[in-house]
């Protein structure tokens, strides 16, 4: 006999307690939404909450210099959200560094023009042998077919 299928919701409220994962994301949620009403608007996308256990809040920093912005302001953003019915005990700001952005590596490569292969050419033949020669020739052996 088969098993219906059933969304996962109905398998995490199943779970016994309060620290069900369920329960626990909801909670992460509306921690962040908290944080972000009472964090500094320049803050706000350099950081966010990661997780909430036992009063202790871990945030995430893009910089050293956002973490050390939210070090020294944790006094006043543990009273915010305590306000807002969160019990808060400390916050831990730890520096993340950001996901590279996948739109760099995406993009399509260039051509050179034959005019910009030709100046590149000329350009060559009058600098003294160096690294920028080779540089420069290895481009122009290339004809310019992988150049940004």
């Amino acid at each position: 006999m088969a098993v219906p299928a059933r969304p996962i919701s109905f398998y995490f409220r199943s779970l016994e307690g309060t620290g069900s994962p369920l329960t626990e994301a909801r909670r992460l949620a509306e921690l962040n939404r908290a944080y972000r009403e009472v964090a500094p608007r320049e803050l706000r996308p350099l950081s966010g909450i990661v997780s909430y256990r036992d009063g202790a809040i871990k945030i995430r920093a893009t910089s050293g210099a956002a973490a050390a912005k939210l070090r020294h302001m944790s006094p006043r953003l543990i009273q915010a959200l305590r306000e807002r019915g969160f019990e808060v005990t400390s916050i831990q700001a730890l520096v993340q560094a950001p996901e590279p952005s996948p739109s760099n590596a995406s993009k399509p490569l260039r051509r050179l023009s034959p005019k910009a292969v030709q100046s590149l050419a000329t350009l060559a033949q009058h600098l003294p042998p160096s690294p920028l020669r080779a540089a420069l020739r290895a481009l122009i052996a290339r004809g310019g077919r992988r150049a940004r």
